[in-house]
């Protein structure tokens, strides 16, 4: 518990505590001997202060502390029969503290470094962990209604119908699920440029909307007549439905979608939202990170939004979520307006 603390320090107390501690040794050198013992405890503070203050507080403290048993030693012991005397010992004692300082950096980098690897081979372990158990449950469901279409030959054909489909609409959210880690590997447009298109809004966010199954619990409505993205269809797909499932998840049977888009200062601005329980305010962030998760036992990797809002920094854009007016949550997508590119497609 006092190690956590003390790590943790703010760089104000950190500087507090060290710059103190050598105004402390040096009263203490002063009001006794300036024995070279005690002139070794201008170490402690200088060390502190290397370690857990700013990159510069170390080797200001060491310029203070030479400083300071400079003045001591003169102070006690004049006059010398050189003159120099002092001032080299101060100097031998600035460059012995300088040593001390430059090893302690060096040690400080490198348990950072090692801190930093462990911490991101944990977070590499829970992310796989996370997602091996979300794809586990719907190949568990799937060969379920396998097992019992192929086993149970009297299977009235409603049924089966039934289960075919929910076979097929597992499987289409498995591959879903698949599409999102992989689609991780590839937000730098250094490794996978953009092929932008002028896409009419309208048209494109409806056909995606016709094309998912959760349309009969979610009644959605597409608003975006006349606005135009310049961006890649595959990634504007991706962000859409991202967007849409994500809706269609964390929101009752019965809520109301809406997808909805307006030019706004030369940029497209895309917005789904939907008159559920919205975003409480401390998530809004959040929610826009790698593997997080909304409440309640909803299925999923966790990155759909982090997609979200990488697809649209691909495209020199931002994405976030505010509160809907008459409660909700209402996403946007900020994009480049297409109305006015020249040509119908360029890469970047």
């Amino acid at each position: 518990m006092v190690l956590s603390r003390i790590r943790n320090l703010s760089p104000t107390v950190a500087l507090l505590s060290g710059f103190g501690g050598l105004v402390l040794v040096a009263v203490l050198d002063y009001l006794t001997s300036a024995d070279l013992i005690l002139r070794f405890l201008y170490i402690a503070p200088v060390g502190f202060l290397a370690w857990f203050g700013p990159n510069w507080a170390g080797i200001g403290a060491a310029l203070v502390a030479a400083g300071m048993s400079l003045e001591v030693e003169i102070a006690r012991h004049a006059p010398f029969s050189n003159v120099w005397t002092p001032y080299g010992n101060a100097v031998l004692r600035l460059l012995s503290l300088l040593l001390v300082v430059l090893a302690l950096r060096e040690l400080k980098r490198r348990y950072q470094v090692q801190r930093r690897l462990a911490l991101m081979e944990l977070e590499h372990a829970r992310q796989l962990q996370a997602a091996a158990h979300d794809l586990k449950g719907p190949i568990t469901a799937i060969l379920g209604m396998a097992e019992t279409l192929e086993h149970n030959g009297t299977v009235p054909e409603d049924l089966r119908r039934e289960l075919i489909d929910r076979v097929i609409a597992r499987a289409r959210g498995l591959d879903r699920m698949i599409d999102d880690l992989l689609d991780t590997q590839v937000l730098d447009p250094a490794r996978a440029p953009l092929e932008r298109e002028r896409i009419n809004v309208q048209e494109f966010a409806m056909s995606i909307v016709d094309g998912l199954a959760s349309l009969d619990e979610h009644p959605t409505e597409v608003e975006a007549e006349g606005v135009i993205a310049l961006v890649s269809p595959a990634k504007l797909e991706r962000i859409f439905e991202n967007l849409l499932i994500n809706a269609y998840k964390h929101t009752p049977p019965g809520t109301r979608v809406w997808v909805r888009a307006k030019r706004t200062n030369g940029e497209a601005l895309l917005v789904v939202e939907d008159d559920g329980p919205g975003v409480p305010v401390g998530m809004r962030k959040a929610v826009f990170e790698a593997f997080a998760r909304g409440g309640g036992d909803v299925a999923g990797t966790g990155l759909g939004l982090f997609l979200v809002a990488g697809l649209a920094e691909m495209h020199g854009g931002e994405a976030w979520v505010e509160e809907r007016a008459g409660g909700g949550a209402s996403f946007h997508v900020l994009l480049p307006d297409g109305a006015a590119a020249n040509g119908v497609s360029q890469a970047s």
